[in-house]
């Protein structure tokens, strides 16, 4: 799915954003509460860098090999994998993890677009000097650069999906819900493309975010080591969850080490589940009908064949998959209100439709 064709919806997490000059100082100051996702996007990516070092030998700015325009899997360079294909489930779920589709495709593209754009209220001074329980707003225009969305190829690669390089007449607004809820700050805005909200926080160690409309939440504890991810996007008859865990640098923008890697996505076109570390990924595929399913993927790119020994993919089945497209609308409005608590499960369950409390 295209940058255009969400009509730049999803304004959720914060990508790193700082310019230095030429004498290495800081010409571009950022209050950091803007940038506070983005150590969490980079220990994501960081997995597939760790992944060249493993049987893996992948590096995550390769992954275009492996994935195409809107993250799903492929044979090397070359076609779409069919959900036949032996590897299609275990590769579907290396592309959901690592690869940057530059849209919310994939976990990754959608953490780098929106994040972004908080950068781009972030250096807009939106966070400068907040009251307890105040707020601050202001129209701005949201520039795609190098400032706050990466390198200059990512950059090139966002403006040409967006058909435009700035999104001027955004109103935007940041406040102190801190007192209220359990996250810190909520950022609203209202723009030409959409009008959205969003609640961050980032405190003793613990990054979190959650996306009221197209409902996103995640999670990054540094003191565990573990990355959390929901996203159930009702519109496009989409859910994603996934849970990495490992050891976080003491920097929190990378993984040292991974020891285990679960997901799934639920389509219309079936429910995916994967599994696994940086020595490969088992998935299963069940489209719900009770036919053509397609379990036991083994996925190493530029590695062995051979799986002997990873670990079993998530126990799903075509029950599963048909409860979790049944449930998208109401577990959608369940997770877009969760503000008095901040997710938290502890392996990766495709049967459980609600991962919030009863009571909000």
């Amino acid at each position: 799915m295209k940058f255009t064709a969400l009509g730049f919806l999803l304004i959720i997490f914060s990508l790193g954003c700082n310019e230095t000059d030429s004498a290495g100082q800081s010409s571009l100051i950022i209050n950091s509460n803007g940038l506070i996702i983005s150590n969490a996007n980079d220990a994501l990516g960081s997995i597939g860098t760790m992944s060249s070092k493993s049987k893996l030998q992948i590096d995550h700015t390769d992954s275009s090999n492996f994935c195409n325009d809107n993250g799903e899997p492929k044979v090397f360079g070359g076609a779409d994998l069919t959900t036949s294909n032996d590897a299609f489930a275990s590769a579907s779920g290396y592309c959901l993890t690592v690869h940057n589709s530059y849209s919310p495709d994939t976990i990754r593209g959608a953490m780098y677009i929106a994040g972004g754009v908080t950068c781009e209220i972030a250096k807009n001074g939106l966070f400068d000097d907040i009251p307890v329980d105040g707020s601050k707003s202001d129209t701005i225009t949201i520039e795609i650069s190098t400032d706050c969305f990466g390198t200059p190829t990512e950059v090139a690669n966002l403006i040409a999906d967006a058909g435009q390089s700035s999104f001027p007449g955004v109103t935007a607004s940041v406040e102190d819900v801190s007192s209220s809820t359990a996250y810190q700050y909520k950022i609203s805005y209202v723009a030409p493309f959409g009008t959205s909200s969003l609640y961050i926080s980032n405190e003793n160690g613990v990054i979190a975010a959650l996306m009221t409309a197209d409902a996103w939440a995640f999670k990054m504890d540094t003191n565990s080591g573990v990355i959390l991810f929901e996203g159930i996007d009702d519109d496009n008859d989409r859910w994603n969850r996934l849970r990495v865990e490992g050891n976080i640098s003491a920097a929190g923008d990378e993984f040292t080490s991974v020891t285990s890697i679960e997901g799934f996505q639920s389509t219309t076109n079936g429910l995916i589940s994967y599994s696994g570390d940086l020595g490969g990924i088992i998935g299963d595929f069940y489209p719900g009908s009770g036919t053509g399913n397609n379990t036991s993927n083994c996925h190493i790119p530029y590695g062995p064949s051979d799986c002997t020994g990873f670990s079993t993919p998530i126990n799903t089945s075509d029950t599963a998959q048909n409860n979790l497209q049944g449930a998208l609308s109401s577990s959608n409005t369940k997770l877009g209100n969760y503000i008095n608590g901040i997710i938290n499960f502890s392996s990766v369950n495709a049967g459980d439709t609600d991962i919030t409390p009863a009571v909000q």
